[in-house]
């Protein structure tokens, strides 16, 4: 049996089909599906702050919108320290593909750390106004 070598753009397209894969299958997972499944008749007594359930003020429908983009952002960076993780394994020791390689990762931390302190800012925030307001 022989083995046969790789080519450097069939690795890239194979890790590129990867990469699109989890991300599909990470982003339907997040999606909120628990209402499909749920026996209750009325959704709004499950999520009573949903938009035309009538229970939600503006601060909440704003904290919930900015809570699934900083949410989005974070499955980004994560994927973003996946890739160059897999690009790491697979620089076959090249030290300039090992060097691009741990950039990515470095750069997926600090957009995590970056989303992460941005949901607390912006958890923070949001807390003292309502906390003023009532």
């Amino acid at each position: 049996m022989a083995i046969r070598k790789v080519e450097s753009k069939d690795m890239n397209s194979l890790i590129k089909k990867f990469m699109i894969a989890g991300a599909t299958v990470s982003l339907a997972s997040v999606v909120p599906g628990g209402a499909a499944f749920a026996t209750v008749s009325d959704p709004c007594e499950l999520y009573p702050d949903q938009p035309g359930c009538g229970g939600g003020d503006v601060m909440q429908i704003i904290m919930n919108i900015i809570s699934w983009v900083l949410g989005i952002l974070s499955l980004v960076a994560v994927i973003v320290i996946i890739y160059g993780g897999v690009r790491y394994m697979t620089s076959a020791g090249d030290s300039g593909k090992v060097k691009d390689a741990k950039n990515t990762i470095l750069y997926g931390i600090i957009g995590l750390v970056i989303a992460l302190l941005a949901f607390a800012i912006v958890s923070f925030v949001i807390g003292g106004i309502n906390t003023a307001t009532n």
